[in-house]
């Protein structure tokens, strides 16, 4: 499973491209659960969620897998951290 964590708008424009290519779609799967930012897929999982709301993703995160601290899990970040500011809470 490939989960795309991003901003809530931008998991919406992403989930409307995707729905406008055939072979994007073929891929991803058909079935389709479209929540507060989420959309579930077969194989891709989309979650909207500010990174900077780490109890916000751990929640959604373990919505997907419920044993998430035994799941393998490789974090890739294209560019979103670089924006994210530091803050100690």
């Amino acid at each position: 499973m490939f989960v795309d964590v991003d901003y809530p708008d931008l998991i919406r424009h992403k989930q409307k491209i995707i729905e406008q290519i055939p072979a994007a779609m073929e891929y991803v799967g058909t079935t389709c659960m479209t929540g507060s930012g989420e959309t579930t897929r077969e194989l891709y999982r989309l979650v909207g969620c500010d990174l900077t709301d780490l109890p916000s993703l751990d929640e959604k995160l373990r919505a997907l897998q419920a044993d998430l601290n035994n799941a393998d899990i490789l974090f890739v970040s294209e560019v979103a951290i670089t924006y994210m500011v530091h803050s100690h809470k």
